[in-house]
């Protein structure tokens, strides 16, 4: 099982993610930029993984922040306080399951947090992955996937950095 941890401090606020060997897998940096800005430069990031999700993030509040979908091989990008939306690029995403390729228009993900910042993966309303807060890291809470492994790991690394990139 794999722990990340999230160090964070007012007189330092950049966030780092570590592996249970150590090594550092995530690093963020907080902009001065507008939300709606500062969205748009994580979901920008995002499109450097291996794999691209849809999906759609939530504030302390239960509030959506931000949903991410595809749609016609671009990815929208819609901000829900400011009702902006952005077309953040085109990029093709194909998936491994069972040997079969397929693309985000045939398979919708989501991303939810909830209040405790549990985050978890779903696909067609059935949770793949989740992670549990655990000292103020995130954690799988379990190690049974439908995913390939490394597509799993993927997952793994865009939940925590979803829940690392908003303040709590």
């Amino acid at each position: 099982m794999t722990t990340f941890t999230a160090p964070y401090s007012t007189a330092n606020p950049a966030r780092q993610l570590y592996d249970d060997q150590g090594q550092c897998v995530v690093h963020i940096k907080p902009t001065p930029l507008p939300l709606s800005k500062q969205i748009v430069s994580v979901a920008t990031s995002l499109l450097q993984l291996p794999l691209l999700l849809s999906f759609t993030s939530y504030d302390a509040e239960a509030n959506p922040i931000f949903t991410l979908r595809h749609k016609l091989l671009s990815y929208e990008l819609f901000v829900h306080a400011t009702n902006e939306l952005v077309v953040v690029k085109d990029y093709p995403i194909q998936l491994m399951e069972s040997g079969r390729k397929f693309t985000m228009a045939d398979v919708p993900f989501k991303v939810e947090l909830d209040l405790a910042y549990n985050a978890t993966l779903y696909c067609r309303d059935s949770a793949l992955v989740r992670l549990q807060t655990f000292d103020n890291g995130w954690q799988r809470e379990r190690d049974t996937y439908t995913l390939e492994p490394e597509a799993d790991m993927t997952f793994v690394h865009l939940l925590a950095l979803l829940a690392t990139t908003f303040t709590r």
